[in-house]
């Protein structure tokens, strides 16, 4: 009986691209984590940027059957898809910036959703859409309606799950409100211009010269630029790539999050400061007050308000706060997830 029922399972396909964010990943395993296992045998397919073909773990190459269903974690050209493929949106970042210096710096991905939105816009079944955040649909929205004109599509909204920061909540809750931290904030560089890494270099340099301390955690392509800068005042505040257990130390020691991201599609590294107790100073930006409200308390639109911020602890109050709008901001993403 067991024998039978393992083979009635249906092929369920997880597809993305062949490098992705952790914050990708991280989407990618709480939606496995929903899928009913009695019910769809899992596999896993990969596919470059432009390419024209899967390939699966072993990179022996796919193609995708009219009855396979599948997910593609990244958007992907048409010619990848078949009728039940779903897409997710994570975020439209490259299109948010027309300044012509943006444009260059975005150069890549925007010359791949120009390439995807030709292929979507000539494809002859039915587009499914899921975008992370309502303001992510909200934009695509205009994009299909005002360039694409998509006569056949679906599209929907559902925000990334956070259950499994659960267990990191629940147990720094019991931590003492009175722990000593080692640094006052931390950050993510990323050069970036949506990462808004004027703003850090601005705090860093403000910071040094009012002795306080905090932590600059530097990843992937961002760490040859520091390495290059022979800033040597600033090497023993940055981390260079930290695995998952310095990162969460990080976290564990610091009182404020500076997080001043333009535009994001989701910011994970938001809710993962809440999970622990870590108050996160950002910029009210579309999808911050989509999630965190109009009155949230620890909005910034510049460099003094900031600086004001980390100037001094959080006070009993302030945690109590961030403690409330921890909780409501759980609530509305797993209700929406």
């Amino acid at each position: 009986m067991s024998f039978k029922s393992k083979n009635m399972k249906k092929k369920f396909f997880i597809i993305n691209t062949f490098n992705i964010s952790n914050g990708v990943k991280n989407f990618r395993e709480e939606l496995i984590r929903k899928l009913d296992k009695d019910k769809w045998d899992i596999h896993y397919l990969e596919f470059n940027t432009l390419g024209f073909k899967l390939y699966d773990i072993n990179k022996k190459e796919y193609k995708l059957r009219d009855h396979d269903a599948n997910i593609f974690i990244n958007p992907a050209p048409s010619w990848l898809l078949n009728k039940n493929s779903l897409i997710i949106i994570h975020d439209l970042i490259s299109l948010e910036f027309s300044n012509i210096n943006y444009a260059l710096f975005y150069f890549k991905p925007i010359i791949k959703y120009f390439i995807y939105f030709l292929s979507w816009k000539t494809y002859k079944h039915n587009l499914n859409f899921l975008c992370i955040s309502r303001s992510t649909q909200n934009r695509f929205r205009e994009i299909i309606k005002k360039y694409l004109k998509f006569k056949k599509y679906n599209l929907n909204f559902g925000y990334q799950s956070i259950r499994y920061l659960d267990k990191n909540i629940n147990k720094t809750l019991t931590e003492s409100i009175e722990n000593k931290k080692i640094y006052s904030w931390m950050a993510f560089y990323d050069k970036q211009p949506h990462k808004n890494p004027k703003i850090i270099k601005g705090i860093r340099d403000y910071s040094q010269f009012s002795n306080i301390n905090f932590a600059l955690i530097c990843k992937n392509r961002n760490i040859e630029r520091i390495r290059h800068r022979n800033d040597r005042k600033y090497m023993n505040k940055n981390f260079l790539n930290p695995n998952d257990q310095i990162l969460k130390e990080i976290y564990k020691n610091t009182y404020y999050l500076v997080y001043p991201s333009l535009v994001e599609g989701f910011g994970l590294p938001i809710i993962e400061a809440l999970s622990f107790r870590v108050i996160p100073l950002i910029y009210p930006s579309k999808i911050n007050l989509e999630i965190y409200g109009n009155d949230y308390r620890f909005y910034f639109n510049d460099i003094e308000k900031l600086q004001n911020f980390i100037k001094k602890k959080p006070s009993k109050n302030d945690l109590i706060y961030l403690s409330n709008i921890r909780n409501k901001v759980i609530e509305k993403i797993e209700k929406n997830s």
